[in-house]
């Protein structure tokens, strides 16, 4: 394991690893997974993390990180 991944946060462990979208809602300045069935809700007072991950071709992975921080959100 690299020393960058060794400070990883364990809601990140595997993400990127397989083709798809992957969200984050930040709590108490903490990650933590958004169930797929809730993937498109987002609410005014919560900041979030996306991750798209596309695989390509050749075997490898093309990532596209964004956040959104709702209008109400207070951190």
């Amino acid at each position: 394991m690299s020393i960058s991944m060794k400070n990883l946060d364990p809601a990140f462990r595997g993400a990127g690893q397989k083709d798809g979208l992957e969200i984050w809602r930040i709590e108490n300045f903490k990650p933590v997974p958004v169930p797929t069935s809730s993937h498109g809700k987002f609410y005014m007072g919560d900041s979030y993390i996306i991750l798209k991950t596309t695989a390509l071709k050749n075997g490898s992975f093309r990532h596209d990180i964004h956040y959104w921080l709702g209008k109400d959100t207070s951190q």
